[in-house]
């Protein structure tokens, strides 16, 4: 093998060193590119999971809003003041469907899909609830009204925001 090497032409043995160093970055090059494009997919992931996790957490912050306007609903005496009241509930109840939605375009793991699945189940479940505390509370039945919402209300309040933390972690 030495020796055909140095039978070799100068010309052919630069032309096989030119040659391998060509090979060798390729094989460098392609191998860059393909690292590249898999940190490029692991960067975007993490930008995505950032951003559901942000979502679910927008979604605690609507929970307790609506919590916080129910609680003033039911202690408040004139219409003016419920009125005003009704008009929070409606708007925390509309951005919690809107972060839902928006957290539902983000999650992208079947833990995910879950979460969303069972938030978007909780929140329909606690409707009813909702719904028959603030009738108690427009009636001014603030005790029962507050005792509901202790009771029913703040475990499936409870529920919605332990499911969320439970995504999160």
């Amino acid at each position: 093998m030495i020796q055909y090497f140095r039978d070799l032409k100068t010309s052919r043995k630069l032309a096989m060193g030119f040659g391998l160093g060509i090979a060798s970055t390729l094989i460098v090059g392609l191998l860059a590119m393909s690292r590249t494009a898999q940190l490029t997919e692991d960067i975007r992931a993490t930008y995505v999971g950032q951003r559901a996790m942000g979502n679910a957490g927008n979604l605690n912050i609507d929970i307790l809003r609506y919590r916080e306007a129910q609680q003033d609903l039911i202690i408040e005496t004139s219409a003016a003041e419920m009125a005003a009241q009704r008009a929070l509930l409606t708007r925390w109840s509309g951005q919690f469907e809107k972060d839902l939605a928006a957290l539902k375009e983000t999650v992208y793991t079947e833990k995910g899909r879950d979460t969303v699945r069972t938030v978007e189940d909780q929140w329909a479940s606690f409707a009813p609830i909702r719904r028959r505390i603030e009738d108690l509370a427009y009636s001014n039945h603030n005790i029962e009204a507050q005792a509901l919402s202790k009771s029913e209300g703040a475990r499936a309040e409870g529920s919605l925001v332990q499911t969320l933390s439970d995504f999160v972690a």
